[in-house]
């Protein structure tokens, strides 16, 4: 009896287990769609992710083609571009494996809309009317409003207002004969802008209000944000200025929920025009730096473009005419990069091809058609020209190969040292560094001590001038290097309410505008002694940087008295805490690489004090760079 109860449990075990996979499976995804709808991007992709690694048996199934694109979709509203890609391309590739042609349009669109915010128009308008096609052939009516709508933004972006509102209104004119109201609030929002390019206010106004009606019934706080901007803009074009930054800060207050780094830089960069307009130079200043920094992070060129625009006019006016020349430089390389007239060329072109596929896919055939019947006559030609052409072919590749391979093996040295300068310089402007200094500048701001505030901002702008600068450059001169690990010294010591104190030497025989180390390689040195020496030990700490020339050698040497390196270690044992000094490790593998690439012999020790001199505490670091 008892074995039988064993069985009969057994049996209804496997046979709800499917029905159990299935019900988590739908959780997943439903709390994926809450968490994006309430702006907690980072929430909805963790639960798309998990929806997916439940349903990975089948990976051309049509629910994880969708799952691949969700997770796409909060990528690009996180900012992260190239994630929101790599998750695209995916879906494309398993969607045109099992032939699901929704998820063929759907995945062209959305590539599409990231090539849109790259800046690169006419691979976007490429992708669009790859997805215009797929959903056309196959009467999938329930994606071409999203596509008409995105080939509108293009014709924004261009200020062809007239054209950009047609593509608009068919997108909700579609939407409304399918009795689908998803994200309708965006579209009025799209057609309100397109009246705002126009200069007609009223209606802009109208469709605004509309969309914010419908946001607030949904509460949709992304797109609540949204309407506050664009209200806002709207205020700024007729001169409210205060108006539009009242509606500014409402916004900033929701996207700081959401996260969406799009929304928060065009947020900075109108607070900054509108502070421009009312005469707040100091205040235009941060609000459109800021947005310049989440600019360069997501590479929302299209947006950087107009912040470049404004800080030159600003810098301009308050008669800075070297900062001004350099904002205006790169405002014309964006824009000569963005708004090209062979891009505005190309998607016209693109526009004109659509329009008329079908006439030119008769004419097509007829050609086919006379092309077969004269195929025979040059098939010996043909024949003929193609061997030659493989001969030749043959013997190119057999002289290449040989030269190619160390080549090849030089190229891939040289993209992974790009690569780490890449990550090392991600490590010294990271979003969290970044974040406490301009709260530390703010602070000076809101306790009304502007000197000090403009000061900290001053070199707040300097370091990332220079960071950026050195980032361009494999060696930089050890002035150079200094003067970056000076600004960033005093920058930490603000944030950390001056808790040590710092003293940089270089030696008599040394000259600092000749002697030249590998760029952005020395601050991750002096970043690890503050935070993993000075910022744990009790009271105030000290740092001293030296820089010398030994036996052929440039050695830089930098020490603190902080709790050294066995201290820490034990911390971090104590603490269970998985912190890693990433700036340091970057450095350990630059130097490796580059060890290999220059045929030197950089030299990297790390020594706790104590171990060197009994009764001391903190680290020693001695970096010797050999000079040629």
């Amino acid at each position: 009896m008892k074995f039988l109860w064993i069985i009969n449990s057994v049996f209804w075990l496997l046979f709800l287990l499917p029905e159990i996979s299935f019900c988590q499976n739908s959780k997943d995804v439903k709390d994926g769609d809450r968490y994006y709808n309430l702006g907690r991007f980072d929430s909805a992709v963790v639960c798309y992710q998990k929806a997916i690694e439940n349903k990975n048996a089948d990976l051309k199934n049509t629910e994880i083609i969708d799952l691949l694109g969700k997770t796409g979709n909060s990528y690009e509203e996180l900012g992260d571009y190239n994630k929101a890609f790599t998750f695209y391309r995916e879906a494309l590739n398993n969607a045109t494996e099992g032939s699901y042609y929704e998820g063929i349009a759907n995945s062209y669109n959305h590539l599409g809309n990231i090539y849109y915010r790259w800046g690169s128009f006419e691979k976007a308008m490429i992708h669009y009317k790859n997805a215009l096609k797929t959903a056309d052939e196959n009467n999938l009516k329930n994606i071409q409003p999203s596509i008409f709508n995105n080939i509108g933004n293009i014709y924004y972006s261009f200020g062809e207002y007239e054209l950009s509102l047609e593509h608009y209104k068919a997108a909700l004119d579609t939407k409304l004969e399918n009795n689908d109201s998803v994200e309708i609030e965006s579209y009025l929002i799209n057609i309100g802008s397109s009246y705002l390019g126009m200069k007609n206010y009223k209606e802009a106004l109208s469709y605004y209000n509309k969309s914010l009606e419908i946001a607030n019934r949904q509460n949709n706080q992304q797109s609540i944000a949204n309407c506050f901007i664009n209200i806002g803009y709207l205020f700024n074009e007729q001169k409210e200025y205060n108006k539009a930054i009242d509606y500014y800060n409402k916004a900033i207050k929701i996207i700081e929920k959401t996260q969406s780094k799009l929304i928060l830089a065009i947020a900075f960069k109108n607070l900054g025009e509108s502070n421009k307009n009312l005469g707040n130079i100091q205040e235009a200043i941060f609000y459109l730096k800021s947005s310049m920094i989440i600019c360069y992070e997501g590479n929302l060129n299209e947006q950087a473009a107009d912040v470049y625009s404004q800080l030159s006019t600003i810098y301009e006016s308050e008669g800075s005419f070297k900062e001004a020349l350099y904002y205006q430089k790169k405002y014309k390389e964006m824009t000569d990069s963005v708004f090209n007239r062979k891009s505005h060329y190309q998607i016209s072109e693109l526009r004109a091809e659509y329009e008329s596929e079908k006439k030119e896919l008769e004419i097509a055939e007829k050609d086919q058609q006379i092309a077969e019947n004269e195929k025979s006559l040059y098939n010996q030609k043909i024949i003929f020209t193609l061997g030659i052409l493989i001969l030749l072919a043959i013997s190119i590749i057999a002289f290449m190969f040989f030269r190619n391979r160390e080549h090849k093996k030089r190229v891939s040295l040289e993209s992974e040292i790009d690569k780490q300068m890449q990550l090392a310089l991600s490590a010294q402007m990271n979003p969290h560094f970044i974040s406490n200094a301009l709260n530390s500048i703010q602070k000076y701001f809101l306790n009304n001590d502007i000197e000090k505030a403009n000061g900290y901002l001053a070199d707040f702008g300097a370091l990332i001038r220079t960071v950026l600068a050195n980032s361009r450059e494999m060696k930089i001169s050890v002035g150079e290097e200094i003067k970056s690990i000076e600004l960033y010294l005093s920058l930490e010591a603000l944030r950390l309410d001056n808790k040590f104190t710092y003293q940089i030497q270089t030696d008599e025989n040394l000259d600092v505008s000749k002697t030249l180390v590998p760029s952005l390689i020395i601050q991750p040195l002096v970043e690890n002694a503050i935070w993993h020496g000075i910022a744990p030990m009790e009271g105030k700490g000290h740092i001293s940087i030296s820089f010398k020339l030994e036996n052929n050698n440039l050695v830089c040497t930098v020490i603190d008295n902080g709790i050294g390196l066995i201290e820490s270690a034990r911390l971090k044992q104590q603490t269970n805490s998985r912190r890693k000094s990433f700036g340091l490790e970057i450095n350990k593998k630059r130097i490796e690489l580059l060890n290999g690439s220059e045929k030197t012999k950089m030299d990297l020790r790390i020594e706790d004090m104590s171990v060197l001199f009994p009764g001391q505490t903190g680290t020693l670091v001695e970096f010797k760079i050999p000079q040629q």
